[in-house]
């Protein structure tokens, strides 16, 4: 059982490296430890992470390698860590594509978010099905993924009858074709404000159409 858990751990952690960092090609010096080596390629990326930060890693390695099952709110810690400094860093760079002033941000960061965020939920339920489960990442579920969940679960369901595997598809529609009518209202509303260089710079990004 110990060594499950420890598998199932590492593969947590393995996602989630991989989710995070981008691991170069390139050949590094090789750090004392792992945790050193995944520290020095974020810092190469712009992310540096605390002496605190660093030392929680480096916990949770030794519990996997002691057989021990590290403490998910400690994992989760350090990946929202990791995350917001990832996404703070996305944020600069596209205001500098952009060319936008502090003011213009000011207007157009929410704007863009709502947009990313509108179209992240829309595009993950497309990819959801086919056995992956839908999962929140932490935040609160839109109506298309709690659609898309009862509609899963009835597929799953080998006593569901078709009357409602057709209710639950009926209502994941219906929550689909309004996040797109919500995405569109949002592409509009932004576009509305952008030059023409910043809404082709954001349509090769593919945040609008």
């Amino acid at each position: 059982m110990v060594a499950f858990k420890y598998m199932c751990w590492a593969a947590v952690l393995v996602l989630a490296v991989g989710w995070f960092v981008s691991v170069s090609a390139q050949t590094t010096r090789p750090a004392e430890d792992p945790i050193d080596r995944i520290a020095e390629r974020l810092k190469e990326r712009g992310i540096d992470l605390d002496a605190n930060q660093v030392d929680r890693a480096r916990k949770v390695m030794n519990d996997l390698r002691d057989g021990v099952e590290p403490d998910p709110e400690q994992i989760g810690k350090i990946f929202a860590d990791i995350r917001k400094q990832f996404e703070s860093r996305g944020r600069n760079r596209l205001k500098e594509m952009l060319g936008a002033s502090d003011e213009e941000w000011k207007i157009l960061s929410p704007r863009i978010e709502k947009v990313r965020t509108l179209s992240a939920v829309l595009r993950a339920n497309v990819v959801g099905f086919g056995g992956m489960r839908l999962v929140g990442g932490g935040h609160q579920q839109s109506d298309i993924q709690k659609k898309a969940r009862v509609l899963q679960e009835a597929l799953e369901n080998k006593a569901s009858n078709p009357e409602e595997i057709a209710s639950a598809l009926k209502a994941y529609r219906a929550a689909r074709a309004q996040g797109k009518t919500e995405l569109n209202k949002a592409r509009k509303d932004l576009r509305g404000l952008l030059t023409v260089k910043q809404e082709a710079q954001l349509v090769t990004m593919d945040l609008l159409d």
